[in-house]
């Protein structure tokens, strides 16, 4: 869990990539921009003090990997598949144009 806190920017999350996550930012010096950070330099009662008991408990506990916040379920239909596709930019190759218009009418009338 140590290391994914040390790679994890703070602005990149939940909930820290705004007002909060500035406020935290600015408690550390400038070269330290990861949860982990925040775990190693700051401690509860620093936090508690610059941004309140609760949103302080709250980063002293997610930069440790902990969340006591309930899994919500998901309210909308769930994908029955991900999709992934990389995009090329437009090439025009005549062989490979007649190829694939040649296999592609061939698969439709066979």
């Amino acid at each position: 869990m140590t290391k994914l806190m040390e790679e994890t920017q703070i602005k990149k999350t939940r909930l820290l990539g705004g007002k909060l996550g500035k406020k935290v930012q600015s408690l550390l010096p400038d070269f330290e921009t990861t949860l982990g950070s925040i775990s190693r330099l700051l401690p509860l009662g620093v936090l508690e003090k610059a941004i309140g008991e609760e949103s302080g408990r709250w980063v002293f506990d997610a930069c440790r990997g902990i969340d006591f916040e309930e899994v919500r379920p998901t309210l909308k239909v769930l994908p029955k598949s991900i999709t992934a596709f990389k995009s090329f930019s437009k090439v025009s190759y005549p062989e490979l144009e007649k190829w694939t218009v040649r296999y592609f009418f061939g698969c439709i009338w066979a």
